[in-house]
């Protein structure tokens, strides 16, 4: 961070530093906690904020071409196919995206690409697509306004330290203990690490808590730091509507209250709600790189 840094962006970075301390202690100490926990009570929250930010304030509600061609493909996904109906959907995706012709085709294929790669792998598709999804988040934040100084990368090299810790320093027994029947660290390494040692797998799952911790701070707070639009009620009635808001809160309260009874089901629901909300991003992908962001834009005007 540069010496004339202001005391807010300080702060700001500091909170981004934060996150992921309180991430890497969470994840070495209790992360089948923080995975059980985790969704239920922060996940709903950033369901609703990627919603505002990557669709209503982008603008993509109105595009009604891209709204048909996200429910083609999330559609076709849900049959069985997941990501890779996605991913073959993305190059016409980007096609039909306003922007210079030879942008759109080089991103086209770029994406076609991808598709071939998903269609090759299979099912494994989707489980690449469950980790990564986590960092497309954080891609996205670096994007998300045009940066001055080196503060980002200060706070990128302490989240990929911290990964690289709980990588070598060995996780304790008790770290593994699950919390309920049903979320072994073996249960979840089966979905998250399949076909791995069982030695990496657990560091997989572990990982995975990590990053998805910080995957929620990012939307749940740097996101709306940077796009100037924080996660206040009236803000958020403002872009989304108030019946859209209320439903989400009895969605969460309803989840929270299911996962007191039973965690594993109340997770496992969880996830099936949010599913989509990767594919949401990957759609989104082409439009953004193609125009950029709104605020980045603006910041480039005003530049």
């Amino acid at each position: 961070m540069t010496q004339d840094a202001t005391p807010l962006e300080r702060r700001y970075v500091g909170i981004a530093i934060a996150i992921g301390l309180v991430a890497l202690v969470l994840s070495h100490l209790a992360p089948l906690w923080l995975l059980a926990l985790g969704p239920l009570t922060l996940g709903v929250p950033h369901l609703l904020a990627d919603l505002r930010y990557v669709v209503v304030r982008q603008g993509l509600h109105r595009q009604r071409l891209w709204l048909l061609l996200a429910v083609v493909a999330m559609g076709i996904a849900a049959l069985g196919l997941g990501v890779r109906a996605t991913l073959t959907v993305m190059p016409l995706v980007a096609l039909l995206c306003p922007g210079e012709w030879s942008r759109r085709l080089g991103i086209a294929l770029g994406f076609a690409a991808l598709a071939m790669l998903g269609w090759r792998v299979g099912q494994t598709a989707d489980v690449v697509m469950g980790h990564a999804h986590n960092f497309i988040a954080i891609v996205l934040w670096i994007v998300w306004k045009k940066r001055t100084g080196g503060a980002h990368w200060l706070v990128l090299t302490v989240w990929l330290l911290g990964a690289l810790a709980l990588i070598l320093v060995p996780l304790s027994d008790a770290a593994l203990v699950a919390p309920v029947d049903g979320l072994r660290v073996n249960d979840l390494a089966r979905g998250l690490a399949p076909h791995v040692d069982p030695l990496w797998a657990t560091r997989w799952v572990v990982l995975y808590a990590y990053f998805q911790f910080l995957h929620y701070g990012i939307w749940l707070h740097l996101i709306p730091a940077d796009d100037g639009a924080p996660l206040t009620f009236s803000a958020l009635r403002r872009d989304l509507g108030l019946p859209l808001l209320v439903g989400t809160a009895l969605v969460a309260l309803g989840l929270g209250a299911w996962g007191a009874i039973d965690l594993v089901a109340a997770r496992t629901h969880y996830f099936q709600v949010a599913y989509f909300h990767g594919h949401l991003e990957l759609l989104a992908a082409p439009f953004l790189m193609l125009r950029g962001v709104r605020l980045f834009l603006a910041d480039a005007r005003d530049a």
